[in-house]
């Protein structure tokens, strides 16, 4: 009886984008190509914090909603990193699939730096309109075969040379190498997402 562990790996990436600076903007994130942005329903003001310490961008971050005036593919919501998170990969979220923010809007981030140490010169605490939208204890990517092993638990690989404002990540799937000790003997790519 021969045993056989299955691998997958997904590419993700997430930036702040068409803000002023490298680190402030709309959150997106990137799955296999494919760039969508982070929806604010029930999405966590850490997650802001989270993503600036992801990318380089200082060690605290603020949240806000925008208010979605044109349609715009949108890959997460209900993103919920707590306290002392240092990367979106390890945040729990409801499960990653292409949607529309509704009137909950787009998650924005503006953090405490621009990227290389030096602050931007913010005054207030939060930035205007920053809200908690909550958060919400949910699988990152469906779970149904990963024998029990919740996802966040898994490494993300950050290659060397990337530029701090895109953070790329590799999601290895074969949990046998990611956990010693672990075997899986089957697991279901229907369950996670797929691009379009």
């Amino acid at each position: 009886l021969k045993r056989w562990t299955a691998f997958w790996t997904w590419q993700l990436s997430v930036r702040l984008a068409g803000g002023p600076g490298r680190c402030r903007g709309y959150l997106e994130v990137s799955y296999n190509g494919t760039w969508g942005r982070v929806c604010a329903t029930g999405t966590s003001t850490d997650t802001g914090t989270a993503v600036c310490r992801q990318l380089g961008c200082g060690h605290r971050g603020w949240l806000s909603a925008v208010p979605t005036q044109q349609p715009s593919l949108a890959w997460l919501a209900w993103v919920g990193c707590e306290d002392g998170a240092r990367s979106l990969w390890g945040c729990p979220s409801a499960p990653w699939h292409l949607q529309s923010c509704g009137t909950g809007g787009y998650a924005k981030v503006e953090c405490e730096e621009d990227g290389d140490g030096t602050s931007e010169g913010r005054t207030t605490p939060y930035p205007e309109g920053a809200t908690s939208t909550g958060s919400s204890a949910r699988a990152c990517i469906p779970q149904r075969r990963l024998a029990g092993i919740p996802l966040p638990s898994l490494p993300a690989c950050v290659p060397t040379g990337v530029p701090s404002r895109i953070a790329l990540s590799s999601w290895p799937w074969g949990l046998s190498r990611a956990l010693p000790g672990t075997l899986v003997t089957a697991m279901d790519p229907s369950d996670f997402p797929r691009s379009p």
